[in-house]
């Protein structure tokens, strides 16, 4: 009565995205957990970051997420890039606004596929554009460099 599935500490230490055979209660519980945020790469393997190209953009991307957080809050434009457009395009990935490190079983799959850089970039791009171009924001000069790499060309570098 074995079953195949991912096992999340196989990914996180090893990179391998690899099915092994699992008992039918471990692959009950792992399948149960799949979509729960509960895997933090900063405590687990942080050194994933360096090995995994693909991931360490992600982390970039999620900071710049939470970077745009605040002022989209802020803007009173309800455009298709309104703080609560992109919070429900985020839905039950909210949590990407909160830590970069933080991840599910489902989003680590997502990395190794590609989807979720995808995902975030395409995000990250149009709140970027909305803080540039939205007229509330223009003239904020607090802000000169970039908060994930330091570059002093804007605020939000694309890195």
């Amino acid at each position: 009565n074995s079953v195949f599935i991912v096992i999340p500490s196989r990914i996180i230490y090893n990179w391998d995205h690899n099915k092994y055979r699992v008992s039918k209660g471990n692959f009950d519980f792992l399948n149960q957990v799949l979509s729960a945020p509960n895997l933090d790469i900063s405590k687990l393997n942080v050194s994933l970051y360096d090995h995994v190209p693909e991931l360490a953009k992600i982390r970039d991307y999620r900071r710049m997420l939470n970077m745009t957080r605040e002022y989209l809050v802020r803007c009173n434009n309800k455009d298709e890039v309104s703080f609560e457009s992109v919070r429900k395009k985020l839905g039950s990935h909210a949590y990407y606004w909160d830590s970069p490190h933080l991840y599910s079983t489902s989003d680590i799959q997502r990395v190794f596929s590609g989807q979720l850089l995808n995902y975030l970039k395409k995000i990250v791009q149009r709140t970027i554009h909305h803080v540039y171009c939205c007229a509330r924001f223009v003239k904020i000069e607090s802000y000169s460099f970039c908060n994930v790499c330091c570059q002093a060309e804007g605020i939000w570098c694309l890195c």
